[in-house]
């Protein structure tokens, strides 16, 4: 099934149906795994803010050291990264960058 649209007294493809649904659940499976309880996207969005996140993932730590860098990080600012945010950034910071 298509959608068209008139366009100056022309019918136009927009997109199909199945192209738009696609779109949605791919759009709507991004935010959730890009949302608030990803880890990676808690390290872009709060770590992101003050750093150049390739410059912190170019550092390879103990889950020890991502922790107490976090935990310095949440001094910097008050109420900024959250106990369970930084939880998880540690957690993904020492899976995706940590000492093997």
């Amino acid at each position: 099934m298509r959608i068209v649209a008139r366009v100056r007294g022309k019918w136009v493809a927009v997109a199909t149906v199945p192209a738009l649904l696609l779109c949605a659940g791919v759009l709507s499976g991004a935010r959730a795994a890009g949302g608030a309880d990803d880890g990676e996207a808690l390290f872009r969005q709060k770590c992101g803010v003050c750093h150049k996140t390739r410059i912190a993932t170019s550092r390879n730590e103990t889950k020890e050291t991502w922790a107490g860098i976090v935990k310095t990080m949440q001094g910097k600012k008050d109420n900024w990264i959250s106990d369970a945010q930084a939880r998880k950034i540690v957690e993904y910071l020492s899976t995706e960058y940590g000492k093997k």
